[in-house]
């Protein structure tokens, strides 16, 4: 069903952001190619929070349209 394909899709776009988070702050991307200009601003640790807050929202969606999609289909509303 195309509900259940666009869950997945959600899942996965959350755990790649999850993942390129991390390799970014490992690798620590912006400060080693430009070092000295992200000292303040788009550190690899602030970019790690963002990735993480937008993985989080797309994860608190995804559970919110299942919860839905199980509540109302067991009263026959979908």
């Amino acid at each position: 069903p195309f509900f259940f394909d666009a869950v997945l899709r959600l899942a996965v776009i959350g755990a790649c952001l999850v993942v390129a988070a991390i390799v970014f702050y490992l690798v620590r991307i912006p400060e080693r190619l430009a070092s000295g200009r992200f000292d303040i601003y788009f550190q690899s640790h602030q970019l790690w929070h963002l990735s993480i807050i937008v993985a989080a929202l797309l994860h608190y969606r995804m559970s919110y349209d299942l919860w839905r999609f199980s509540h109302f289909s067991l009263l026959g509303l979908i």
